[in-house]
């Protein structure tokens, strides 16, 4: 009887250990991932009606980048209705202790040149965060205090994450892996009704949540990132005109190829603003016959057929 129970107890704590370990397991952090993106949309006031919509803003992790002795990851973003990342902040993550850290460059409030707590998934509700910045989204004041008024989980890409909501207009989370839905470095206050609103979060280039605007972003990709591009007059004798109307800024290079698909003529390459862009292409010393023009945008790739004739 003696060894049964023994046995038994031996049993029932091995079976502890082991459910509490997959409990932790379960439980462990979701650090943010080197190859994420984010798609923020803002709404203002000052955008105009009908729906005040101002457009889009994107973040992405860089590679690394040593402050102080301390290795951090690169955070590039860009501007309203822009494609152009450039460097806005350094970030750490103590997974221990389930903190993210920033060292903000671009940015107001006391993070410029410190370290300083961006995101803490330790809290619980009822407790305040007290934040360098306002990464709450709306219109608060610019103060970067608020109280968790509750904790709760999602299930995003196949992980249950903690989700921390905000006692704030507009209901801002922060999502363990993601950060903010209201602005990852900092919540655009701006008029009263101005928000900033997670759009899309990527996975090495695949959209993970939330799953409806990520879709419609998707499916819309070419409003958004690629450019409409009409050439006049083809077919063309002397000069025709190439007009790109894209919604972002970005870089652009024009080539032209045979059929062959050998490059026949570098037509553009630089910088190119939102709206109609026209580029004059000259082909009064080329061959009679049809050409391939290659546009390329942000890695994307558009080509054109185009009829010369003399």
């Amino acid at each position: 009887m003696k060894a049964n129970c023994k046995n038994a107890l031996l049993i029932t704590a091995i079976l502890s250990a082991f459910w509490l370990n997959e409990i932790r397991a379960q439980h462990a952090y979701i650090p943010i991932p080197d190859n994420a993106e984010w798609v923020y949309g803002r709404t203002d006031f000052q955008c105009g009606p009908p729906l005040y919509f101002c457009g889009y803003y994107h973040y992405k992790i860089g590679g690394d980048t040593i402050i102080g002795n301390i290795t951090y990851k690169k955070v590039l973003g860009t501007g309203l209705n822009d494609y152009n990342y450039t460097y806005q902040a350094a970030i750490r993550q103590d997974i221990s202790e389930r903190r993210v850290y920033v060292v903000n460059s671009n940015y107001f409030g006391g993070c410029s040149n410190v370290d300083t707590l961006l995101y803490d998934f330790s809290v619980n509700q009822g407790d305040t965060l007290n934040l360098c910045q306002d990464i709450t989204g709306g219109f608060t004041g610019g103060s970067p205090m608020t109280i968790v008024e509750s904790v709760d989980s999602v299930l995003i890409a196949g992980l249950w994450r903690k989700k921390i909501n905000l006692n704030l207009p507009y209901c801002p989370s922060l999502i363990e892996g993601i950060g903010s839905t209201s602005g990852f470095l900092g919540g655009w206050s701006g008029w009263i009704g101005g928000i900033d609103f997670l759009a899309c979060y990527s996975i090495d280039g695949n959209p993970v949540f939330p799953d409806t605007l990520c879709l419609f972003l998707n499916n819309n990709s070419d409003e958004l990132i690629k450019p409409d591009v009409t050439i006049y007059p083809n077919p063309v004798s002397n000069i025709s005109l190439i007009n790109l109307n894209i919604t972002y800024a970005r870089q652009c290079t024009i080539k032209l190829f045979d059929l062959k698909t050998c490059i026949i003529k570098d037509i553009f390459s630089g910088s190119l603003n939102s709206g109609n862009n026209f580029i004059e292409l000259n082909s009064s010393n080329l061959n009679t016959g049809l050409y391939i023009l290659q546009i390329l945008f942000d890695d994307k790739e558009i080509n054109k057929l185009i009829e010369i004739i003399h």
